[in-house]
């Protein structure tokens, strides 16, 4: 455990120095998540945001989770590589892509398996069932 903590600072740091966060930082939210971020939770943060949250979506819990980590579910703690600012930054961009991001998001639950637009009508059928992958 320690040593995967050794091994996650110690990347962390080399980032930090290759990117030239910890000499000059830089306040550009997308470039941070492009370095940082975008490896493990893709490439655009609008779709990142579409999601299940294991650890909470509001921006004090953002915050936390950037700074702290989550190194046993690989997350690691940013929190010695960015500023406060920075953070407080990154927390900010992803709130405001979750709120945007949610008024597409229709919560009602289906009561039929046909679904109908303007120019298309779609039946949805299960072909099987009690396959074991």
């Amino acid at each position: 455990m320690k040593i995967n903590t050794l091994i996650q600072f110690t990347s962390i740091y080399l980032i930090s120095i290759i990117t030239g966060f910890s000499q000059s930082p830089k306040d550009n939210v997308e470039k941070i998540y492009k370095n940082l971020c975008s490896s493990c939770h893709g490439e655009k943060l609008e779709a990142f945001v579409d999601r299940n949250w294991k650890h909470g979506n509001t921006k004090a819990e953002l915050v936390a989770s950037i700074t702290n980590g989550y190194v046993d579910n690989g997350m690691p703690a940013w929190g010695q590589a960015l500023t406060k600012k920075q953070v407080e930054l990154m927390a900010n961009a992803i709130t405001k892509a979750i709120s945007k991001s949610e008024k597409f998001v229709d919560k009602t639950i289906p009561t039929s398996n046909i679904f109908k637009t303007n120019n298309l009508t779609v039946r949805l059928d299960t072909i099987a069932k009690g396959l074991n992958s």
